[in-house]
């Protein structure tokens, strides 16, 4: 009968134990962020608060079970379960924890109870088990936003944002013409990603102040801005391309001793200035072409000129045939995950470098803070495939790749601008007398799918270069009929842009000149009309 009776004390423990459902954070707590999926026998799924004080209730779904329980005692781990602490205990009826975070971080709740015969359930820690988990973030991302040169009405940015529980699914990237009504935000749509690149057509040479806004899994909220000047502030020309025929908008005076736009050569670095070390010298990559001649051939046909600006660029790197992404800088930082891991565990995270193929790999060094991103340096142009190598405290994790490792990701960098020649600017004649008449020709691996753009200016010290085209196919040939205001002497340009936005140009050394017809006057005789003034008498 003892006996009996002890195993039903202790059975009735148990169920003491068992009466305790999940616990969940309460209503007047943070509201719920979305809670990543959860493996099959895995921890409980994690819930994200921006307050660091919140309230953990429990449930005993067995009122009978109240009278039994003394106490309910709360646990907290901030190593993920490795060690608990006691964090305080409440009467059952309760139902309810307060708790305050003292930092940011990943926090793991259990509890015990305590019946009324002293004894505790589980009875010892190592039976523990979490029920909840809480990552306290009141920290807003981190957005920074920088322009790419403007051509017009399409302007562009390069954008990176930082958060260790960022949550993609919310980044918008939007844009506001100056002196449109307040608020009046246009979305734009582009991929969500970490660090990425975006152009558009926003219709207009007005200023336009872009913004690019993200949040966390906690709901904390970071948002940039980046003022975009007007069109005449980057572009080759100012406005849009006149259709063909049309008259180009008016040549702008400017000193001959700036800069013309867009005339540097170099491309503009998406990831500059994302570490400590300054981006390479801007050295100018311009190429003078030989004196233009007139083009005495008759050629085909002539193309015409489509309507409106430049295309935008895509919103994520392009890739080539196999799939490769084309980057325009050897220095980016690379997002990269750690599974079955926290920070404080790990021992070494580094990054390895293949230009084989994965027949030899080369050390780039370790991540000094073990956390996302590692800001990789390739050193330069190539194809190149990365592996990272996470290691723990205890040396268990990835191995070290050796020869014949395959790369877990290939980028192909490309910081050489496109190789152009101008063979020839001039008068056309025949079916196209009346028209400019240009050929070139370009060397370029990773061609932009329209990356001709030609320009004049006026052959005067004080003149801006004007565009007159819209971006054009490399066909190394276009007729542009002449407007009537097409100044008597000009130059010729030519703006070439690779798949990434690297930069070249070739300009006449010589003006074209216009054959006009010279004056000429003779005396067609009185005119009966005219009052002749009479000659005082003397």
């Amino acid at each position: 009968m003892a006996a009996s009776a002890a195993n039903r004390a202790c059975r009735r423990v148990v169920r003491l134990g068992i009466a305790l459902a999940a616990i969940l954070l309460a209503p007047d707590a943070a509201p719920f962020a979305r809670a990543a999926p959860m493996a099959q026998n895995a921890e409980p799924r994690i819930t994200y608060s921006d307050n660091p004080s919140f309230r953990i209730p429990f449930n005993i779904q067995d009122p009978a079970m109240l009278e039994q329980i003394a106490e309910v005692h709360l646990y907290v781990s901030s190593d993920r379960g490795l060690s608990w602490e006691y964090a305080g205990n409440t009467a059952p009826d309760q139902l309810a924890f307060p708790y305050r975070a003292s930092r940011d971080g990943e926090y793991w709740f259990a509890v015990r109870t305590r019946d009324r015969q002293n004894r505790l359930y589980p009875p010892d820690m190592e039976q523990v088990r979490p029920k909840l988990r809480v990552v306290v973030d009141t920290t807003a991302p981190s957005v920074v936003v920088r322009s790419l040169p403007r051509r017009a009405g399409v302007v562009g940015i390069v954008w990176e944002v930082q958060d260790e529980h960022l949550d993609l699914s919310t980044f918008m990237l939007e844009y506001q013409v100056q002196g449109a009504p307040a608020n009046a935000w246009r979305q734009v749509r582009t991929s969500p990603r970490i660090v990425g690149e975006a152009r558009w057509e926003v219709g207009t040479g007005l200023p336009v102040t872009v913004r690019v806004t993200v949040a966390d899994h906690s709901g904390n909220r970071g948002s940039a801005e980046q003022l975009l000047p007007d069109g005449l502030a980057e572009a080759p020309g100012a406005g849009s391309a006149p259709s063909a025929g049309a008259a180009p908008p008016p040549i702008l005076a400017r000193r001959a001793s700036d800069p013309s736009p867009g005339r540097s050569g170099v491309s503009d670095d998406p990831f500059a200035g994302i570490d400590d070390r300054p981006p390479p010298s801007a050295a100018p990559r311009t190429v003078t072409s030989a004196p233009a001649r007139p083009q005495a051939a008759s050629p085909p046909a002539r193309p015409s000129p489509g309507p409106g600006p430049a295309p935008a660029a895509p919103s994520q790197p392009p890739a080539d045939p196999g799939g490769t992404r084309i980057i325009a800088s050897p220095r980016f930082p690379l997002s990269y995950g750690v599974e079955d891991a926290s920070v404080e565990s790990l021992e070494v995270v580094e990054m390895w470098v293949t230009r084989d193929g994965g027949q030899t790999w080369e050390s780039l060094g370790t991540d000094p803070d073990r956390r996302s991103p590692f800001h990789v340096d390739l050193g330069g142009d190539g194809r190149h495939g990365l592996r990272i190598v996470v290691q723990s405290q205890n040396g268990l994790g990835d191995p070290r790749p050796t020869a014949g490792t395959p790369p877990e990701f290939e980028v192909i960098v490309d910081t050489t601008p496109p190789r152009v020649s101008l063979d020839s600017a001039g008068i056309g004649s025949g079916d196209e007398a009346g028209s400019l008449v240009v050929e070139w020709r370009t060397e370029e691996p990773h061609p932009a799918e329209t990356p001709v753009v030609i320009s004049i200016r006026p052959d005067a010290p004080d003149a801006i270069w004007q565009q007159i085209t819209p971006a054009l196919p490399d066909s190394g040939r276009f007729a542009w009929p002449l407007p009537p205001n097409v100044p008597a002497r000009f130059h010729v340009r030519l703006d070439v842009f690779d798949a990434v936005g690297n930069q070249n140009a070739v300009e006449t050394t010589d003006p074209i000149v216009l054959d006009i017809p010279r004056p000429r006057g003779r005396i067609l005789g009185l005119d009966p009309s005219a009052r002749v003034r009479s000659s005082p008498l003397r």
